[in-house]
This record gives C-alpha cells, sequence and structure tokens, in this order.
C-alpha cells in the first residue's frame, strides 16, 4: 500500500527517466558575503552596547546631557540626517568627545581612549549609532530611589525590597497569612 503512495510514485518516476541519479541532498544556496555581514552587524551591536556603557558610566551627567545636545543640534541642522532616526555617526561622537576633552571635561578624554580600545572600533566609525539610548542616563530618578553620589548607583526603595524579599520565596509562602488559614479550612 505504501508503495501506490503518490510521493513514492513521483520518485520512481523520476528514478526510470534517469536511471543513473542517485538519491542525493539538494545543495543549499549560499549568497557570497552573507556570513561576514552578518558578523559584522553582530560586532557593531556589542560595540554599541560597549560604547553606551562607557559613555553613561564615565560621563557625568551634566557632560552627557551637553553630548546629546550637541548630537540633536547636529542632526537638526544636517540635511543629510534625519532626526526621526535618532542616530549618528561614531566618528562625529568622537570628534565630539575629543573636543569636550579639549575644554571641559577630562572624562570625556577617558571615554575616547576607552572607545578606541573597543575591537574593530576604527572600523565602525561610520557606522550609526543610536543616541536616543543614552537619554534614559540623563532623567532624574523617579520615585523613592535616591541615588548615592559616592558610586552613582540606586539604592532600593522599601516597596522594591519588599518585592524582591517576596519574589525569593516559594509560591506557598507568598500567600498572606490570612488567606491561607482559609485555604486550609476547605482542604
Amino acid at each position: 500500500e505504501m508503495l501506490e503512495d503518490e510521493f513514492v510514485m513521483f520518485h520512481q518516476a523520476l528514478e526510470d527517466k534517469n536511471p543513473e541519479r542517485e538519491m542525493m541532498r539538494t545543495q543549499s544556496v549560499v549568497l557570497s558575503g552573507t556570513g561576514e555581514k552578518a558578523a559584522d552587524a553582530f560586532g557593531f551591536v556589542k560595540f554599541q552596547r560597549s560604547l553606551t556603557f562607557i559613555l553613561a558610566t564615565l560621563l557625568a551627567k551634566g557632560d552627557l546631557e551637553s553630548l546629546l545636545s550637541y548630537i540633536e543640534a547636529k542632526v537638526s541642522t544636517d540635511d543629510s540626517m534625519d532626526s526621526k532616526l535618532g542616530v549618528i555617526e561614531v566618528k562625529d561622537i568622537k570628534s565630539f568627545l575629543q573636543t569636550m576633552g579639549k575644554h571641559t571635561s577630562m572624562a570625556a578624554n577617558g571615554c575616547l581612549a576607552s572607545i578606541n580600545q573597543q575591537d574593530n572600533a576604527q572600523a565602525y566609525d561610520n557606522y550609526s549609532y543610536e543616541y536616543t539610548l543614552l537619554k534614559p542616563f540623563t532623567q532624574a530618578d523617579g520615585g523613592n530611589n535616591e541615588l548615592d553620589s559616592s558610586t552613582r548607583s540606586v539604592r532600593l526603595s522599601k516597596k522594591a525590597k519588599a518585592a524582591r524579599e517576596m519574589m525569593a520565596l516559594s509560591s506557598s509562602e507568598r500567600v498572606p497569612r490570612k488567606r491561607r488559614s482559609k485555604a486550609n479550612v476547605y482542604v
């Protein structure tokens, strides 16, 4: 019964037409350069994360705001750039950091040195960096969190600490005492 199946009959007919043909896999189509392009794109994603981390941690909030205002001014005045995209070339960020380092901020020099130490930093000079990733680092802290100026980290509020402790508990321990006692009555 299986030999009369449409799939089997199709392949038998092909074999009858070309008896020399052996069953083999179809060769996959590989487009030249796709692997290299994918590796470059992945490398730039890692570089962009590093760049964001470096800028957000080494620059003071005021310097970061200054950098963002420079970028936004450059994007809005340059007709070849679209401000809706929120991107600027990496080399433009480097040049502004170099200018900042000469005039106002010593931390900008450290940023520039750290950026240039990243893998393939010069290769990514013409890539578009998404500068909107820096905006959350310039906003004021909301809620009850207090900024620890010595480490530039956020202390957790009482609610956040309670939520973390609650997540550490098992599901049966998270149930409030009153509800647990009622649940025991029904069991």
